[in-house]
């Protein structure tokens, strides 16, 4: 059950800021990478990104910076 509330968990620019220990202008700048995950509509001003989308993005560049 909790995975399926992590798959739609979405998550506001301040909280990923946050969650991430970044600025907003850095996560702007993050999101300018073709690697980041893409933010999803939440209504037609407001975006967000899928919880799960941002776990899967730190395990790959996590196993990237061990490389």
């Amino acid at each position: 059950m909790n995975d399926i509330i992590n798959n739609i968990r979405l998550v506001r620019q301040a909280e990923l800021a946050n969650l991430l220990g970044v600025s907003k202008t850095t996560l702007w700048r993050l999101r300018q990478d073709k690697n980041f995950p893409a933010p999803v509509a939440i209504r037609s001003r407001l975006i967000g990104w899928r919880f799960s989308d941002i776990e899967n993005w730190l395990e790959a560049n996590k196993l990237d910076a061990a490389a």
